[in-house]
């Protein structure tokens, strides 16, 4: 029985290059380069939202972000990462754990929760 792929699969699957759905590759060097690239090509910054900073065991703070560029670099655990505001203070955290603001384009919450499928799934 053929896999029913959903619209966010193969809009990954396109950024893959595959036509295969079991093609999509894992979390690799490579295919994080390349969706990196993706995203710096077509994300529009800057981007407000929150991301849930850990204070201690079982304490957690929201604080708001003004994302205003990808990182240049990323890591193995927590994927793409993201640099930005909160006031004054800069900040970089894992793109999978920002939450954009329900203003943010409908063209940046794809791209972001795209990437979150991906990075979550794959």
């Amino acid at each position: 029985m053929a896999k029913n792929i959903s619209e966010d699969e193969k809009r990954i699957m396109k950024i893959f290059n595959v036509t295969d759905y079991d093609k999509t590759p894992n979390r690799t060097n490579e295919s994080m380069i390349i969706y990196f690239d993706f995203l710096n090509k077509n994300l529009g910054f800057p981007i407000t939202g929150d991301h849930t900073s850990e204070m201690g065991h079982f304490k957690s703070e929201i604080i708001s972000i003004k994302l205003t560029s990808l990182s240049s670099i990323y890591d193995d655990f927590y994927g793409i990462l993201v640099e930005g505001r909160s006031g004054r203070k800069k900040v970089v955290v894992p793109l999978v754990d920002f939450d954009p603001d329900e203003h943010v384009t409908d063209e940046n919450l794809r791209f972001i929760d795209d990437y979150k499928t991906w990075f979550c799934n794959w």
